[in-house]
């Protein structure tokens, strides 16, 4: 929602209908971890774009249904 570009898990952006590349970038090891922020340190194009499709997507989603799940989880 800040407009800045993310480097996530497959775990951490699960859940979320985002694309590695377009909306993230996806590093599951140290290494690929690394080597992805290295990519965006490199790129301010890609900084960019990625931070741009991460904020789009921030306003688009139904944040409702993080929420009310949310809710369910500390009323148990």
């Amino acid at each position: 929602a800040a407009g800045l570009p993310i480097v996530s898990t497959t775990n951490g952006a699960e859940g979320y209908p985002v694309k590695a590349g377009k909306d993230v970038l996806i590093g599951d090891t140290p290494e690929q971890f690394a080597a992805e922020m290295c990519r965006l340190l490199d790129s301010p194009e890609l900084r960019s774009e990625l931070g741009s499709n991460g904020r789009q997507f921030a306003q688009a989603y139904d944040w409702r249904k993080v929420i009310s799940r949310f809710v369910e989880l500390y009323n148990l």
